[in-house]
């Protein structure tokens, strides 16, 4: 939920980040901060991820792209895709080639290929699946040649 909501939710929104807030009243007594390391190490993976492999301040959210991924695109050049349950989508590229690369959001590491490594734009097309753990969430990165 953190991570597919809060996190990519927020990148894929737009947003220039999130802040972890402890809450109960208590954020002046933590004293241990062992127990939110996967909070933490999961948004370092996600602004990784977007420092690495895209110019992040160049996308914009769109609701339109593919119907059941949360999208980032830069039109005609990169398209990022959060499938937060997994699975594939379709979707219309301008004309051109494209290379299909997938990130795992769970565990990070290099990007990978899938069931496709590349498109052609100009019709309605399938991004094709991830590597593996096809029920989980993914980012698919859709760049032009």
């Amino acid at each position: 939920s953190w991570r597919k909501n809060v996190v990519w939710g927020t990148f894929m929104a737009g947003s220039a980040g999130v802040e972890l807030y402890i809450g109960k009243g208590n954020d002046l007594r933590v004293q241990d901060y062992r127990p939110f390391e996967e909070h933490y190490k999961t948004a370092v993976r996600a602004i990784q991820f977007l420092k690495d492999h895209t110019h992040f301040q160049e996308l914009e959210p769109s609701e339109d792209f593919a119907n059941n991924a949360w999208t980032l695109l830069k039109a005609g050049q990169t398209y990022l895709l959060y499938l937060a349950d997994g699975g594939s989508t379709d979707v219309h590229l301008p004309g051109g080639n494209y290379t299909v690369r997938w990130f795992d959001p769970r565990k990070g590491g290099d990007l990978q290929t899938g069931s496709k490594k590349s498109l052609v734009g100009g019709n309605s097309t399938t991004i094709g699946n991830p590597p593996n753990a096809k029920n989980e969430d993914w980012l698919c990165l859709i760049e032009k040649n």
